[in-house]
């Protein structure tokens, strides 16, 4: 049976890791089951890479020798708070992966430009839909932000959120620039650099964009609890799988062009008037949504994966030969 692996580090406490398995990780090892695959995580600690033989090193994941025929990982950046030590590990380590020959669903270089909300709508600038203008900046021992007369220019009230975290943590509105520093000044406690964007209004909705082989699978709405500023589900949202919006249309060959990868993510805020792109999640979570509907898109995400691989290897076959 061939592998798909993902590398995941190992910080998240006994509750976390009985929430996430409950939640999306019981579900995701049938899916890939179903499609001939064996579902494992893993702590990028627990490879080892051999390279003292010659051109072609010998890897080991806990013990257990793989190959690029056998074996592909999925290489998602992850930097919530407590992950922020494991970093460096995770790039350098994906790095190493890619130069060994293996094939990686998720480029490295591609992780980090969806991982930062800053890179992402730099490179999505000319997107049909386009990225909410965004304002980045570094916290941390300097309490002065860099770029002040543009933070006191911000069209507030604004949203101030990590660069570079997920599921919704760390969000908050902020009213004037005061707050904005008061913001980050909390945040430069673990040296989070920060995000404002226009804040887009009370109700706002969130569609999420499924694709798979560059087309999208699915569609999720998702929209927030009163008072909330997050529409995730985690955070009280209500979610619904949808028909694709007609103005998000002409985003999709775009965006498919931009990710040419078997699975991808986009996210996308309507505030009753108009879209924006919000961001790119390249390993974007997948679950019924509130009427307990699915839509196949695991079992299709994971025989996309299986499809690939196949190529992949097939290629290396016809190099070899």
């Amino acid at each position: 049976m061939r592998r798909v692996w993902w590398i995941l580090p190992d910080r998240n406490s006994t509750r976390q890791r009985q929430w996430t398995e409950d939640k999306y990780w019981s579900a995701y090892r049938v899916a890939a089951q179903s499609c001939g695959l064996d579902f494992a995580m893993h702590d990028p600690s627990s490879v080892v890479v051999d390279g003292t033989g010659g051109s072609r090193p010998e890897v080991f994941v806990d013990g257990v020798r793989v190959s690029p025929a056998d074996t592909m990982f999925v290489t998602e950046l992850y930097t919530f708070p407590h992950q922020i030590p494991d970093t460096f590990k995770q790039m350098s380590l994906f790095t190493v992966l890619q130069q060994a020959g293996f094939y990686l669903p998720i480029p490295p270089e591609l992780s980090l430009i969806a991982n930062d909300k800053m890179a992402t709508a730099l490179y999505l600038a000319d997107c049909p839909v386009p990225p909410i203008p965004t304002f980045r900046f570094g916290t941390g021992r300097d309490e002065p932000v860099t770029g002040a007369a543009t933070l006191a220019a911000l069209p507030y009230p604004v949203v101030v959120k990590p660069a570079g975290w997920g599921g919704g943590l760390g969000i908050l509105v902020a009213e004037d620039e005061r707050q904005v520093r008061t913001i980050a000044s909390l945040a430069s406690g673990s040296d989070c650099d920060l995000v404002c964007q226009a804040y887009l209004g009370d109700g706002t909705a969130d569609y999420r964009l499924y694709f798979i082989d560059g087309r999208v699978h699915s569609i999720l709405r998702r929209i927030p609890s009163p008072g909330e500023v997050v529409a995730n589900v985690a955070r009280g949202g209500r979610a619904d799988y949808v028909d694709l919006p007609a103005p998000l249309t002409a985003t999709v060959d775009y965006l498919a062009d931009k990710f040419p990868i078997p699975y991808f993510c986009a996210d996308f805020l309507y505030d009753g008037t108009a879209f924006h792109l919000s961001e790119i999640e390249l390993d974007g979570a997948y679950a019924a949504d509130h009427a307990g509907r699915t839509t196949g898109l695991l079992e299709a995400r994971f025989a996309s994966y299986a499809a690939h691989h196949a190529r992949f290897v097939g290629h290396l076959t016809e190099h070899v030969a």
